[in-house]
């Protein structure tokens, strides 16, 4: 079963432009990254949530990976604790 969110997650998108959809949708910002820094992204930040595209998620190497929904091309994902 999926843990709950942290109080304070922080979210992440690979797309490119700001959507205020998702902020007011989700309740929480979710900021705009490049693919090239999502993998450190995700090492440095440990309650960061990641909306990226299956795309991304094949050529990114991410560890510990819990998967928390998909819609068509878009996967939500955090790192799973230890």
């Amino acid at each position: 079963a999926a843990q709950p969110l942290p109080a304070n997650p922080v979210f992440y998108t690979s797309h490119p432009l700001r959507r205020p959809s998702l902020d007011f949708y989700s309740g929480y910002p979710v900021i705009p990254i490049e693919q090239s820094r999502i993998e450190r992204q995700w090492r440095k930040e440990p309650s960061a949530v990641m909306l990226i595209t299956t795309e991304d998620m094949a050529q990114l190497k991410l560890n510990r990976v819990e998967y928390l929904g998909q819609v068509e091309d878009w996967l939500l994902i955090r790192r799973k604790s230890r």
